[in-house]
């Protein structure tokens, strides 16, 4: 339980301030709480003496201030720890979506969609309901107990050390129960991100699942994973709800016992009990009962605080993913010389899928990719962009190799066209200036114009004002005419084009093959090709073969030399 609240409030180390006000206050409203059942024995044992209700004016006056001061400071209690938890759980959100963001994309590459998100989401909200129902009460119980002590040690010793003797069984009873549990809520957390991850699969391929006739083999599957999670909520609520039967069973026996031995206290008057009395007797079973509750409490909480531990170690997790490097210097001013110096790559060290590239690029020259599937040409380009760093040599830009310079730095000089263009929610205008902040209108509208975007953006039904998402209807075509408007839009030195033309018919692809000559003017490009008629104007052509190249020259080269390319280019003539 010590680990498990560690772990929780770690993740409210940036509001100390706040947490030791909230905790003042409670403790304020328990101690208020907890002096009453000694003033109502005082008051029983004035009554017996000397039967005047005049005698219980102060008491009862006393008792009235401690009650409303009570629910005072438990109403500010309240206000503070609420606020405390929203405030800390805004923070965490930002953290958690800024370790996505920030990612290093082979770390990003190894979760699923489905349990990130569950941690964004579904994990917060369990952190919360620990925070509030679990470690709030944990909180109370303890002060509870703490004050219930001393107030028992100030009416009657021996019952005193009788409650702490026999409080031991409580404690022990609840504990064995709560460490049973915790495997079961770590299993149920699991479980939950795989269902997750499973139904996120399933909406983001629904096309593919459909052209499949899949959707009932999917169906079974989601059955079996949800059957899985529903055994596994059962097992484990099943197995918290134990927790408060069993402590109050317990508990409701050593108040018995308790009963018995202050009974025989009064009657029998032994030495070491003078001045116990009947309204002592009162107030001691009124904290015993007191003291006892917060058992019942705690072992309710404990399921609480458990599942909240094991939420907040999967939150810190995720903020502690592995990130990308911001460290390095500004990247220089010009990037369009690129040499690659014996270049090895693998995403896993022992299968190397780039094996000692080689290759030099001078301004405005344009370099092609090409080769069968699996061959390593998007690697290439990932590395440059780096998502990844080599696993030995390297690029170099002036001189130096690419990753001493910053990642963001290396990326601002890059314009990237891949072979799935993706829409972000937001108009049209805000989806081709979503690289430049600031553009104007009037950037936007040329970038688009430069493009051949313009020509089916204005018969949009608000135009460059059209909400947009990921499936709005537009043709793939469309969807590469606005990312190739980003990209001039931002005017980068580098541009690096990843097949981007596989998709598409044989006229849009000569349409985009002309926006694409454009914006290659000029510039240094590198462009993976699926098609090789589409590099018949490439300054060089790298051919590659399992990780290597293994031919290079002039479109025109490649084919009288009859070999590997020439072999390719006959092959897509059918």
């Amino acid at each position: 339980m010590i680990g498990s609240l560690k772990n929780i409030l770690s993740l409210f180390r940036d509001h100390k301030g706040r947490l030791v006000l909230s905790f003042l206050f409670a403790f304020l409203s328990i101690a208020s709480k907890m002096a009453i059942p000694l003033l109502t024995g005082k008051a029983i044992d004035v009554l017996r003496s000397d039967f005047n209700f005049e005698n219980l004016t102060p008491f009862l006056f006393a008792i009235l201030g401690l009650l409303l001061s009570g629910a005072l400071f438990r109403y500010i209690f309240d206000y503070l720890s609420n606020q405390l938890v929203e405030v800390a759980l805004f923070d965490l959100r930002k953290k958690v979506y800024a370790s996505f963001v920030e990612a290093d994309l082979s770390t990003l590459e190894k979760r699923k969609q489905g349990d990130l998100l569950s941690t964004l989401l579904g994990d917060m909200d369990t952190l919360q309901r620990g925070m509030i129902s679990g470690v709030v009460a944990l909180y109370e119980g303890v002060v509870q107990i703490l004050l219930t002590v001393a107030f028992m040690f100030t009416l009657s010793w021996l019952l005193s050390l009788a409650v702490i003797l026999l409080t031991p069984i409580s404690v022990l009873v609840s504990r064995f129960i709560a460490k049973r549990n915790a495997n079961s809520f770590k299993r149920q957390n699991e479980l939950l991100g795989e269902v997750s991850a499973f139904s996120l699969e399933c909406l983001s391929n629904a096309s593919t699942i459909s052209e499949y006739g899949l959707w009932e083999k999917k169906e079974e599957e989601f059955k079996e994973k949800a059957k899985t999670l529903q055994k596994t909520n059962f097992s484990a609520n099943f197995a918290a709800s134990l927790i408060n039967p069993s402590t109050r069973l317990v508990n409701n026996s050593i108040y018995a016992v308790l009963i018995l031995i202050g009974v025989s206290l009064l009657i029998f008057q032994p030495p070491f009990s003078v001045g116990f009395t009947v309204g002592a007797l009162s107030s001691f079973l009124t904290y015993a009962y007191q003291y006892m509750a917060p058992f019942n409490e705690v072992a309710d909480a404990s399921s609480d605080v458990i599942f909240a531990s094991v939420a907040s170690k999967r939150i810190l997790d995720a903020i502690d993913m592995a990130k990308e490097s911001k460290e390095g210097e500004e990247g220089p001013k010009e990037f369009e010389e690129i040499e690659c110096k014996d270049l090895h790559f693998g995403y896993v060290p022992e299968k190397p899928i780039l094996k000692g590239i080689d290759f030099q690029t001078k301004k405005g020259m344009k370099i092609a990719l090409v080769g069968t599937t699996g061959c390593g040409k998007t690697t290439l380009l990932s590395l440059l962009m780096r998502f990844y760093d080599p696993s030995s040599g390297n690029f170099f830009v002036l001189g130096e190799p690419l990753n001493t310079y910053s990642i963001a730095s290396v990326r601002r000089k890059e314009g990237v066209i891949l072979q799935d263009a993706i829409l972000m929610h937001g108009t049209v205008a805000e989806n081709i200036a979503i690289g430049k902040r600031g553009a104007t209108r009037e950037e936007i509208v040329k970038a688009a114009k430069e493009s051949g975007a313009d020509e089916f953006i204005r018969y949009l039904p608000q135009g460059y004002d059209t909400p947009l998402h990921d499936r709005s209807g537009l043709s793939e075509g469309q969807k590469q005419l606005l990312n190739l408007a980003r990209v001039l839009l931002l005017d980068r030195d580098l541009l690096l084009l990843d097949e981007a033309t596989s998709h598409l018919d044989l006229l849009t692809e000569t349409r985009l093959k002309e926006a694409f000559s454009k914006l290659c003017k000029g510039k240094t490009s590198i462009v993976v090709a699926h098609r090789l008629s589409t590099v018949a104007d490439a300054d060089m052509i790298l051919v590659m073969d399992q990780g290597k190249i293994i031919e290079s020259g002039t479109y025109s080269e490649l084919i009288r030399k009859n070999g590997f390319f020439s072999e390719l280019y006959r092959s897509q003539l059918g």
